[in-house]
């Protein structure tokens, strides 16, 4: 079922429907359930127990700390990777701290961040240290530990701006962590969702600032326009609406 919904998503999909939440903007559920129906050799169930499921709202920055697990003594330890970018020293690093200190076991995450599983609980608060020195955020206070940017102008023709090195000095000036994506281009490559606070690049080292809105399509309500890092920065440590991250 999940190979033949992605294939109609492909038959479906216009250039500018990089998510699935573009192409269901503008086709309907039912249709799209209805086509995908003729596709496959089983029957699609379709009712209030299914279509009335919601997954339990995920407790924010779960991915970053130190947590307990169900086997006795043992915790997880989780370091955010700074925008994405995971070098081969860091990650060497990383992979022996996880041989010496847990059982070898080393996770990604969705959210661009390591997890060391099976970790001894009187060895966590070593591991956090070393996984700090390495340069990893293992703090969610971090102003960089809730930032995501895409690979931008750096690695993009279709980036209009260096989000990354944005991101950087966006981080600088931040008062507290939030929230915040920055987009080199509309296609949102960084992250499937859509975040609190999106900064959508219209020029190099130039963004217009969205607040997320349920009410408002795309990346919610247009604030301001044709923002440089610092301005951006400023409305974000000044404006009350920008704490909810």
């Amino acid at each position: 079922m999940v190979v033949g919904l992605l294939e109609l998503f492909l038959d479906l999909a216009r250039p500018e429907h990089t998510r699935m939440r573009h192409l269901l903007a503008e086709v309907s559920t039912d249709d799209v359930l209805r086509e995908l129906s003729t596709r496959l050799d089983c029957a699609l169930r379709v009712d209030q127990a299914v279509t009335g499921w919601q997954r339990p709202a995920i407790q924010g920055n779960r991915h970053i700390g130190i947590y307990p697990q169900a086997e006795p003594a043992r915790v997880a330890v989780g370091a955010v990777v700074p925008l994405g970018r995971l070098d081969a020293a860091t990650l060497a690093i990383v992979a022996q701290l996880a041989e010496e200190q847990g059982d070898g076991t080393l996770r990604l995450t969705p959210w661009q961040s390591l997890l060391l599983p099976n970790v001894p609980v009187e060895r966590a608060a070593t591991v956090m240290t070393a996984l700090q020195v390495a340069g990893l955020i293992c703090s969610a206070e971090q102003p960089l530990a809730q930032m995501v940017a895409c690979t931008g102008s750096a690695g993009c023709a279709k980036g209009l701006a260096d989000t990354k090195a944005d991101a950087l000095q966006l981080a600088t000036g931040l008062v507290a962590s939030q929230a915040v994506h920055l987009s080199g281009c509309t296609r949102s490559c960084a992250a499937a969702h859509v975040a609190p606070v999106t900064l959508l690049a219209v020029s190099p080292g130039r963004y217009d600032l969205y607040f997320r809105d349920a009410a408002h399509a795309g990346f919610g309500v247009l604030r301001a326009r044709d923002l440089t890092i610092e301005a951006v920065g400023a409305q974000l440590n000044a404006d009350s609406r920008s704490n909810i991250a």
